[in-house]
């Protein structure tokens, strides 16, 4: 009885035909980790609209919802300060208290890289992108404030943006995700 097994050019031909599927299907499967990271900051953004829509509710029962000047309100444990009936992007007075990561840790600089599950900073200018119309100029204009994830900084394009323009409408929330 004959045993016949592959020959040389057979095995070759297959290594090739795998290495070609391997050059086109590889690269949709290494981008997952970056699909995930943007489904959370989806989730993320949820959650920050959500919580700003809860802070102006609580605003609007104590009638502080027109109110130009920057003010706190009782939000249940905390105050948080706020603008026109809107959290204002100040991390440490307002938007740190919008969200309950298990894991989320103030930086103090925007090229800080986060070492936490999350982080955030407030009180700023601009994002990256640019993908906010620029704010007014002066000492008492609204800040943006950002929350990114861990091993991307303020200054990367990895991150949810929040901003209250002061003007009654409800704050600017949005996704940067380019260098996700």
């Amino acid at each position: 009885m004959k045993i016949r097994g592959f020959s040389l050019i057979e095995l070759v031909i297959i290594i090739v035909i795998v290495g070609i599927i391997a050059v086109f299907v590889a690269p949709k499967f290494l981008n997952i980790s970056r699909d995930a990271r943007i489904a959370l900051l989806k989730g993320v953004k949820s959650s920050l609209i959500t919580a700003s829509d809860f802070v102006h509710t609580r605003a609007t029962v104590l009638g502080a919802e027109h109110d130009p000047n920057k003010s706190m309100i009782d939000a249940g444990d905390v105050n948080i300060e706020i603008v026109m009936g809107y959290p204002t992007g100040h991390w440490m007075r307002s938007m740190r208290y919008l969200l309950t990561l298990n894991d989320i840790s103030y930086t103090r600089g925007r090229d800080t890289q986060c070492q936490s599950e999350w982080c955030g900073l407030g009180n700023q200018r601009t994002v990256p992108s640019d993908q906010i119309p620029p704010l007014p100029a002066g000492n008492t204009t609204p800040k943006v404030g950002k929350i990114f994830p861990r091993g991307f900084s303020y200054n990367d394009q990895c991150g949810v943006y929040f901003v209250n323009y002061y003007d009654g409408e409800p704050p600017v929330v949005g996704i940067e995700d380019k260098d996700c």
